[in-house]
This record gives C-alpha cells, structure tokens and sequence, in this order.
C-alpha cells in the first residue's frame, strides 16, 4: 500500500512540476554549455565505396572519421520565460573537420518546436512536438553530479535514450528537441540510430528576461521527412537522428 501510494505521489508531483515549471524561472535566464561527442565509425557500405577510392582520396576520408571521432561539438541552451534555443557554438579538438550544427526552438507552454540548419534551404524548417511525461520512466535511484548539480536518471525506450536531469533547474527542457521531464537534462546517451553523448559542462543562471522567438520558414517539414530527404542525400538508405 505505501509502494502504490508512493508511485502515485511521485507522478503527482511530477504532474504538477510539468504543469508549472516554465512559470518558476520566467524572471531569469538559464544558459547551459553543453559537449556534444559521437562515435564515427564506418559501416560496411561506406567501406566498400572507399575501397573504390583513389588511395590519397581514401586516407583523406579516413582522416575526415578521425578527426570526427576525437570532436567536441559545442553547443548552448539558452531559456528564458518558457522558451530556448539550443544552438551550435564552435568546435574543439576537430582537427581540420568543419560543422555549422542544428539550431533546435522550443515553447514549452505550446509543446512546439522547430528545428532550422545550414543544410537546409533558407525557406525551410523543421516542425516536430516535444515529448511528454508519459514518454519517460524515471529512475530516481540512480543519482549523478554533473555540472555541480545532483542529477537523477530518465530513460525514454522509444528514442534509444538515457538522460540525466536536475530536479533543483526547474525547467522542463533540454538539449536538442528533448525535454518533458521534471528538470533539466543536464547529460544525454544515445543509443539509437547515431552514438553520441551530450553532456552539460557549465550552467549559467542570471536574472532577466530574452525574448526567444521561433522561426516562421513558408516551407514546414515533418521530422520523418527531413530524415528522408538527408538519407537520400547521403546516399546512405538510412535514417539519421
């Protein structure tokens, strides 16, 4: 009885933290520098292409992963009065490899958001919804300290993801287009269709407010389709994240 009676409290209290929580900080503005690092491995097509490949072309490529794999992409979370921007800053330790990144809107309390980037045309962007509480299982036995902050774990099956958030930054957001939790995710692991890790390593908190608006392009894709359109791109066949 006190089990049941627990799991439905901490959903309540979940509940009620989700439906407040873009009110709590409306008067500051919370900037997050988060690393980005990914795995760069080649499948066995891209393999079988480079072997193809005039052998000067080949070591080029092969250089390409290598720098890939020991890069840090940097980005930053800005929010401010329940809506952020999370945006591709610069790199690190990449060698001579070259990214733009993607620059991902939210709006908490309309459940939007777009996605805009350098690989898109200038008339184009992204629309997709944000996840909700339903969508995660919470794991409050498990606890780390990222960033000087006591983080708790999340995992959302659906998405190949596990996150780790701080109940202390009310804030329902995130990195890229995740958020839906009671906190903000301070480190993500993804296990899904691309390898990567975002892990927070500075958390700003400041008074004042920003006005975030979000991009109003003509040309409005869904998710799956801007997916479709890079893996053809590419040449690949499959999906990216």
């Amino acid at each position: 009885m006190n089990s049941i009676f627990t799991q439905k409290g901490v959903k309540f209290l979940a509940f009620l933290f989700l439906a407040t929580a873009h009110f709590v900080l409306a008067s500051q503005i919370v900037e997050v520098e988060y690393v980005d690092t990914r795995e760069a491995v080649l499948t066995e097509q891209q393999k079988q292409s480079l072997d193809k490949l005039p052998a000067e072309t080949q070591q080029q490529v092969l250089q390409i992963f290598e720098d890939a794999k020991n890069a840090k992409r940097i980005y930053v979370l800005r929010h401010s009065s329940g809506r952020s921007v999370y945006r591709f800053s610069h790199l690190e330790d990449a060698g001579n490899m070259q990214s733009n990144g993607l620059d991902y809107y939210k709006d908490l309390s309309s459940g939007r958001a777009v996605m805009i980037g350098s690989n898109m045309l200038p008339d184009e962007q992204v629309e997709f919804g944000l996840l909700s509480a339903t969508d995660w299982e919470l794991c409050a036995e498990d606890t780390l300290w990222i960033a000087g902050y006591m983080c708790l774990k999340a995992v959302c099956e659906k998405e190949g993801l596990t996150v780790w958030y701080a109940p202390e930054l009310t804030l329902s957001d995130g990195p890229e287009r995740y958020s839906g939790l009671p906190g903000l995710i301070l480190m993500a692991v993804f296990d899904g269709r691309e390898k990567k890790k975002i892990v927070a390593r500075k958390v700003v908190v400041k008074s004042g407010s920003e006005n975030i608006v979000l991009p109003d392009r003509p040309k409005k894709l869904s998710l799956e389709a801007y997916r479709q359109s890079m893996s053809a791109s590419l040449g690949t066949g499959s999906k990216q994240k």
